[in-house]
C-alpha cells in the first residue's frame, strides 16, 4: 500500500473510504444552538458512554492562504498546544497527563481542527485546558523555531518517499489555479521566514473566524454544556460570511507529469475532476471506484502478480476528485488491463451480486468508523462541513442502498475520465499511448530530475 502523503490523503479519515453516510443511530438526538462568542455549536448526548469528544473545526484552510502564507496554519497549531499565556508547557503536560485527556490539532485543504478527549469526570478541567491554548497560545519564540524546524524536515523528506512526491509533482499540475494549489505544509522557503509575529498575527485572526464551528458528543445534558462552553470561549467570532464556496476544479492543460527516479519500479497515480459528497453522481461514483478497485486487485495482482499495489477511489473534499494508483515494472501491460476494467465499469452495468457485495462492506466500514464517541464527533464534523450542515448526513447512505446497477454503470462513464497521471520511476521517457484511452487531449510535463521543484505549488 502507499505510504506518507497519499496514505494520509486517501486513507486516514474514515469517511474517505465510506463515504458521508447516515449515523449509525436511527434515533439520532443531535442538536445545535449558539454561544455568546457567536460559534454555532452541534452536540450529540450520548448518555451510555464514559467518554467525551469535542472539536473546533475551521473550514476553508486553502481560503486562508496562498504560496507566501502556505504552511503557517500547520505551523500555527502545533505550537499553539504547546503552553498557554497562563499555562507553561511543563503544567499543560502534567495536567493532560493526570486526566488522561488528549488534545490534538491537524490541517486539511477543506478544513483545520482542534479536537478534545477525556473521560466524563474531566471534561470541564480538560475544556478548561483545551480552552486557554485555542484562545490565548503562549507561541514561545523557542517552541516555534522548535515546530518550523520539525515542519522543514518533514517538507524536506517528502522528496525521499517515492509516494509522496509523486502527489506532489502531480498536484501542481492537477491543481493548478486552484486555492488547493498550495500545499498546507508550505514550501521550504516561506516557511523559513515565519516567526512569532507571523503565528501572533495569523492565530488574531483564526480564533475569530466567522465559518468556526464546535462539535461536542457525550454523556451531558444540553444546558449544562451550553453553560460550560460558554464559561470556557469569551473570543467572538468575527461578524461576516459563514460559507466557504471553493471553485470546482478544471481539467489541467497537461495530462502527464514524469520524473525519472533511480528506482526499480514505476509509481503511477491519476486523478480526475469528480462531484463532490452530496452532489448528483457522488454516492453511484464511490460505490463504482470501489467496485473497481476490487477489479483491479484481482486482475492486476492476484491473477498476474504485476503489481504490489492497485487500488482506486474517490477522495471527500470539496473540490473533489476520483484517483487510480500502482506500482509496477510493465506499466504497458498493467495500465492496458487497468483501461480495460474501466472501459467495461463505464460501458456494461456490475452484476447485482457484486453490487450488494461492495455496498455490505462499505456499510460495514461506516460503522466501525463511527463506533467511538470520537467516530460521531467526526462525522458530524465532516458533514457539517461538507454536505451543507450535519442535518444532512443521511443522504448519501440513502442514496447508496437505492442504488442500482444502471446508475453506478452511468456514474463511472459520465465522469471517470479526462484523467491527469503523474509518475515517477526508471526510464528517460514515458509511452504516452498507453494512457492515451482515459486522457484528454493535452500535453505532458517531464520534470527535470535536477530541479524537482519548477512547477510551482504543491497539494499533499
Amino acid at each position: 500500500m502507499m505510504k506518507g502523503r497519499i496514505l494520509s490523503v486517501f486513507l486516514a479519515v474514515f469517511l474517505l473510504g465510506t463515504g458521508f453516510e447516515s449515523s449509525a443511530r436511527a434515533d439520532d438526538a443531535a442538536v445545535d444552538f449558539r454561544l455568546d462568542t457567536g460559534h454555532k455549536v452541534i452536540f450529540l448526548p450520548i448518555p451510555d458512554t464514559e467518554v467525551a469528544a469535542l472539536k473546533i473545526v475551521i473550514p476553508g484552510t486553502s481560503l486562508r492562504q496562498n504560496a507566501d502564507t502556505a504552511g503557517v496554519e500547520r505551523l500555527l497549531v502545533k505550537t499553539m498546544l504547546m503552553a498557554s499565556e497562563t499555562l507553561a508547557k511543563d503544567e499543560v503536560s502534567r495536567r493532560l497527563d493526570a486526566m488522561g485527556t488528549r488534545i490534538w490539532s491537524s490541517v486539511e485543504k477543506d478544513r483545520t481542527v482542534f479536537s478534545l478527549q477525556c473521560v466524563r469526570p474531566f471534561f470541564k478541567h480538560s475544556l478548561s485546558v483545551f480552552a486557554d491554548l485555542w484562545q490565548r497560545p503562549l507561541l514561545d519564540e523557542n517552541d516555534v523555531i522548535l515546530q518550523r524546524d520539525r515542519q522543514l524536515a518533514m517538507i524536506r523528506s517528502k522528496h525521499d518517499n517515492p509516494d509522496e512526491w509523486l502527489s506532489e509533482i502531480l498536484n501542481r499540475t492537477f491543481y493548478q489555479g486552484h486555492p488547493y494549489e498550495s500545499d498546507v505544509d508550505g514550501e521550504e522557503e516561506p516557511v523559513k521566514a515565519f516567526d512569532r509575529a507571523a503565528l501572533k498575527s495569523h492565530h488574531a485572526k483564526l480564533v475569530k473566524d466567522p465559518r468556526a464551528f464546535i462539535v461536542v458528543a457525550g454523556p451531558f445534558l444540553q444546558p449544562d454544556l451550553e453553560r460550560w462552553l460558554n464559561a470556557a470561549f469569551h473570543v467572538p467570532q468575527t461578524e461576516g460570511d459563514h460559507s466557504w464556496a471553493l471553485p470546482e476544479l478544471n481539467r489541467p492543460s497537461q495530462n502527464l507529469v514524469f520524473e525519472t527516479r533511480a528506482i526499480p519500479t514505476k509509481y503511477i497515480l491519476g486523478k480526475f475532476c469528480a462531484p463532490a459528497p452530496g452532489k448528483a453522481d457522488y454516492a453511484a461514483l464511490k460505490i463504482g471506484m470501489k467496485l473497481l478497485s476490487y477489479r483491479l486487485w484481482e486482475s492486476v495482482r492476484t491473477k498476474r502478480g504485476l503489481a504490489y499495489a492497485v487500488y482506486s477511489g474517490l477522495s471527500a473534499s470539496q473540490s473533489n476528485f476520483g484517483y487510480l494508483y500502482v506500482t509496477t515494472v510493465d506499466e504497458a501491460q498493467t495500465m492496458a488491463l487497468i483501461v480495460d476494467e474501466l472501459q467495461r465499469l463505464a460501458t456494461t452495468p456490475p452484476p447485482q451480486a457484486e453490487l450488494d457485495a461492495v455496498r455490505a462492506v462499505y456499510r460495514t466500514q461506516f460503522y466501525q468508523g463511527i463506533e467511538s464517541v470520537q467516530g460521531q464527533a467526526e462525522f458530524l464534523a465532516l458533514s457539517e462541513s461538507l454536505l451543507d450542515g450535519y442535518h444532512n448526513r443521511q443522504t448519501v447512505m440513502e442514496q447508496v442502498g437505492r442504488l442500482t446497477p444502471s446508475e453506478v454503470q452511468k456514474a463511472v462513464a459520465r465522469t471517470a475520465k479526462d484523467f491527469t497521471f503523474g509518475i515517477l520511476g526508471p526510464g528517460d521517457v514515458v509511452d504516452e499511448t498507453i494512457f492515451a484511452p482515459v486522457q484528454a487531449e493535452s500535453k505532458t510535463i517531464q520534470v527535470p530530475q535536477n530541479n524537482p521543484i519548477d512547477l510551482g505549488g504543491d497539494n499533499g
